[in-house]
């Protein structure tokens, strides 16, 4: 995505603009993707909503439309710094059908967003003013509709239902909703011991999961050196290795039988400040979800 905001336009007043698309990939840096999107939002043109599931992460760009006071050359700057920031901190290249459509007095520019190895180009045209374009802008009256019979209308109703259903059963929202209460979940730490405590909390279908210090978290170097001296598995030392540098770990939602329902990773940074610091992640709520289990790496489902 290029550096430099899109060349000045010759096109009237800006009236009203809309985004729409999405921006994915595999799960690299979760917390650089929502900073990234954080700073975007606060500009106020346009707004993006990160969802992470398993090992991948989405990027949905809400279709409010935009006032015409934040279609300015700083936000548009704003936004490709976003999405460049996004591309990079993937864990490889992108895949993006987002696109902003801004309509002006004169006439209508409309950008995609395309993937470009490991990062994101703007590919811009220009175009006449349609009636399409005109029904967006949210202060003018859209034209009356048709009466339906009550029948017609039912049956179309019915139909709406089924397809509402079936597309939130196909996109995970179902699951989501009938999702295990954390409550429910056990908590396997693995090679992570007592050094790291867990604890979830179901909110709004994800399971939000802090990390802090747990009982037995090596607080001097003594004891970091007897705990690399005890360690009996390569596993074992490298989680001790993950605490003492703050290191990356990943968090594996598994059912009853062990297999994956989830993955996400977060670092142990901030426990290294103070001991009331935390880390925090999400995990996507499951109807047939056991247990989070602690691991030094995604696992070979996520590979």
């Amino acid at each position: 995505m290029p550096d430099e905001a899109p060349p000045p336009l010759d096109s009237g007043d800006p009236r009203f603009a809309w985004f729409d698309g999405i921006v994915e990939g595999r799960l690299g840096d979760a917390a650089a993707v929502r900073a990234a999107a954080s700073r975007a939002n606060a500009t106020g043109f346009g707004r993006m909503d990160v969802g992470v599931d398993g090992g991948r992460f989405s990027v949905l760009m809400d279709d409010t439309t935009v006032a015409p006071s934040r279609m300015t050359d700083e936000n548009r700057r704003a936004l490709a710094d976003a999405l460049s920031a996004i591309a990079g901190a993937s864990g490889g290249p992108v895949e993006s059908t987002l696109r902003c459509t801004e309509v002006f007095e004169n006439e209508v520019r409309e950008t995609l967003f395309l993937p470009d190895g490991g990062a994101v180009r703007a590919l811009t045209r220009t175009r006449p003013v349609t009636d399409a374009d005109n029904f967006r802008n949210p202060h003018s009256a859209a034209p009356p509709s048709p009466s339906m019979g009550r029948g017609r209308l039912a049956v179309v109703l019915a139909l709406l239902f089924v397809a509402f259903g079936v597309a939130a059963w196909a996109g995970g929202w179902v699951d989501r909703v009938l999702a295990v209460k954390s409550e429910a979940l056990s908590v396997d730490t693995g090679p992570f011991a007592d050094f790291v405590a867990v604890s979830a909390e179901k909110s709004w279908g994800d399971y939000k999961i802090t990390l802090r210090r747990g009982p037995g978290y090596p607080v001097t170097n003594e004891r970091l050196a007897e705990l690399r001296q005890s360690a009996t598995t390569p596993a074992d030392r490298a989680a001790i290795d993950v605490v003492a540098n703050g290191g990356e770990v990943w968090l594996r939602l598994e059912d009853a039988q062990g297999r994956a329902l989830g993955v996400a990773s977060t670092d142990l940074r901030a426990l290294l400040a103070a001991a009331d610091r935390t880390t925090e992640t999400e995990l996507p709520g499951r109807m047939s979800a056991a247990r989070i289990r602690l691991s030094i790496e995604a696992g070979p489902e996520f590979k």
